[in-house]
């Protein structure tokens, strides 16, 4: 079993598991799963190793559309997805639905500690003051609901050198 089968039955089985519960968590879940799964063609690649990139025989119309973007038109999509060009019917339903299932709740403003154990001091070491406060405000936006969905386990999606993870670990 190649690497790719071997990712998309563990996806497919996030999924399942996901969709046991009825609560909002699980439904959130079910749906980035299953986004990730249907757009894996994009992002499960090597870039630039093959030109054109295989989903762009697939995809001529928006390929083409994405390859005639300027400098200036992606850092306009890159501020403000709904503001810049306006994209293909087919980017912008995926762009939405990515949105939609990617929403995360509005964090209410505290300064009280977060209590999911949190990072040792050691293993805050070395992060910037700005990426610290926004990891505690991420934390407190998160904490009542994990514990209310009693979640046992997080993925931790690209989130750059794990400071996130070990911080909601407790590491």
């Amino acid at each position: 079993m190649g690497a790719t089968q071997v990712a998309d039955t563990v996806a497919k089985d996030e999924v399942g598991r996901a969709s046991s519960g009825d609560d909002a968590l699980a439904s959130k879940a079910r749906a980035l799963a299953e986004l990730l799964v249907e757009t894996r063609r994009f992002w499960d690649q090597r870039p630039f190793r093959e030109r054109p990139a295989p989903w762009e025989r697939e995809l001529g119309e928006e390929a083409a559309w994405l390859r005639s973007l300027t400098s200036a038109d992606i850092d306009a999509l890159e501020r403000d997805p709904w503001g810049g060009p306006a994209l293909p019917p087919a980017l912008a339903a995926l762009r939405d639905r990515a949105a939609a299932a990617s929403a995360l709740p509005h964090a209410p403003a505290s300064t009280a500690e977060p209590c999911l154990g949190g990072a040792s001091p050691k293993a805050m070491r070395g992060v910037k003051a700005r990426k610290e406060r926004q990891i505690r405000a991420f934390q407190r936006a998160v904490e009542a609901p994990l514990r209310a969905a009693r979640v046992a386990q997080l993925l931790d999606w690209c989130g750059g050198k794990g400071h996130l993870s070990r911080s909601l670990g407790g590491a």
